[in-house]
């Protein structure tokens, strides 16, 4: 009978510094091996590596030390080893996206490298209006690179919006439409009140649930007494999804129309707790492209048209009126209005107007020349071509790139803060025991960490 011997815990403790190391020596070889090569976006990826070292490692080191010390308190589902185990993931998911962001542009072919340049272009117009309200500092920057479908990921340390892009942007313009909505997502977990105003520097994000679930919490009453908590799911989507119309436009409307229509009959109206069911997620675009509404822009046409398609369209699925959340069926007009005279008095109507007041004066179109010329002094359109959107992209394209004339790299001032602040994003533990409340949020990093515990909504 084979003996059963005992742990050696001591072995097992090693291990985790082992990994941190292992980690810690792949990105100093990387960093010196990219670094003699001439490599695109290097300004970029260069001091993002160095940050991503310097975060990680304070990170886990946080962690490690907390819990051989006691500092930090235990917790019974996530004990010390789930923790380290999250954060090294982490570093692993962050130099894996790392590491394809400088291969496709080192070694992909011209076609890739060529969309890449491009793809970065269209990034940063989608992200300098926030820069430009003051929502986000001014050192801030993009990398965009291929993946199977559009993502952005959210890193704390680093003033730097990844995005994921789908390979079919290599040849379809309208897939680049893809860029404003995940563009969306880095506002939502990066931008700050911005100076002079009040609340200056508190985190978006915080200033978003707080409002939402005030203004949510008002249609609990006493013959609808449940919290409408799947429309509270919905606010980091519903934000990104007004902030991607008002930087693209009309035209951003009708790609989603599209999406939306690319779901089975099911999914179609059913919820999956984190995006607006597609029967209704395009009425969102044609809401803030209605209140965005001006002479000078001439949405207001197209944002007709576009609620008249979708009112057609939406119908391929047996013309269903309803859709399920929480395992409850929901009729669309307790979820939000619609039509030119709206009250915006349902639940996710609010959460677009609450989006749409943090956006204010954000205004620009992906559209060219098409557009304006359909608005009128009576508000009614001529020449709406809904169709031909696709192919004044197209065809604006480069008058688009031609505007992104910023260096999208920082120089080595820049760079250099970049690294400072990541090095002091960790704080030492104070005088006090660490409760799990506040070393969890830690740990979450405002949404970097995709494992474990997440605390997002109530």
């Amino acid at each position: 009978m084979m003996a059963v011997t005992e742990i050696d815990t001591e072995r097992t403790a090693d291990v985790w510094d082992e990994r941190l190391q292992a980690l810690d020596g792949l990105i100093y070889s990387l960093a010196h091996d990219y670094d003699t090569l001439s490599l695109s976006r290097w300004g970029t990826l260069k001091p993002l590596l160095k940050c991503l070292q310097v975060y990680g490692r304070d990170q886990f080191t946080y962690f490690r030390t907390g819990f051989n010390t006691g500092r930090l308190e235990a917790w019974d589902d996530y004990p010390p080893a789930a923790i380290y185990s999250i954060v090294l993931n982490q570093i692993g998911y962050d130099l894996e996206v790392w590491q394809r962001a400088v291969e496709q542009r080192l070694s992909g072919p011209a076609s890739v490298t060529q969309t890449l340049k491009e793809a970065d272009k269209l990034a940063w117009l989608a992200l300098k209006p926030a820069i430009d309200l003051g929502l986000l500092p001014p050192d801030t920057t993009v990398v965009t690179y291929f993946q199977k479908s559009p993502v952005s990921r959210v890193i704390p340390y680093a003033p730097v919006a990844l995005i994921g892009v789908p390979f079919t942007c290599l040849t379809v313009t309208r897939d680049h439409l893809a860029i404003p909505h995940e563009v969306g997502h880095y506002v939502f977990w990066h931008a700050k009140v911005p100076a002079g105003q009040a609340g200056a520097g508190t985190p978006l994000h915080a200033v978003l649930r707080d409002r939402a679930f005030e203004a949510l919490r008002a249609f609990v009453t006493v013959d609808t007494p449940e919290f409408p908590t799947w429309c509270y799911h919905w606010l980091e989507e519903v934000f990104a999804d007004v902030y991607s119309a008002l930087v693209a436009g009309p035209i951003m409307a009708l790609d989603f129309q599209d999406l939306a229509l690319n779901n089975s009959c099911s999914d179609f109206i059913t919820s999956d707790d984190d995006h607006p069911v597609p029967i209704l997620r395009p009425n969102i675009y044609t809401k803030a492209l209605r209140h965005a509404a001006n002479p000078d822009n001439g949405w207001a046409p197209w944002a007709e048209a576009l609620h008249q398609r979708w009112q057609a369209r939406r119908s391929h699925c047996g013309g269903r009126d309803h859709f399920i959340a929480n395992g409850r069926t929901i009729p669309l007009d307790d979820a939000i209005t619609s039509g030119q005279n709206a009250a915006n008095n349902r639940p996710l109507d609010r959460l677009i107007m609450i989006s749409l007041e943090i956006l204010t004066g954000l205004q620009t179109d992906w559209s060219g020349g098409l557009v304006t010329p359909a608005y009128t002094q009576n508000g009614r359109g001529a020449n709406i071509d809904l169709d031909g959107l696709y192919d004044s992209l197209r065809a604006n394209l480069p008058t688009l790139l031609a505007q992104a004339t910023a260096d999208l790299d920082p120089d080595t001032t820049i760079a250099s803060r970049w690294v400072n602040a990541a090095e002091n994003l960790i704080s030492t533990y104070g005088a006090d025991f660490v409760k799990v409340a506040e070393w969890r949020e830690r740990l979450i990093a405002n949404g970097w960490t995709t494992e474990g515990p997440q605390t997002r909504w109530p």
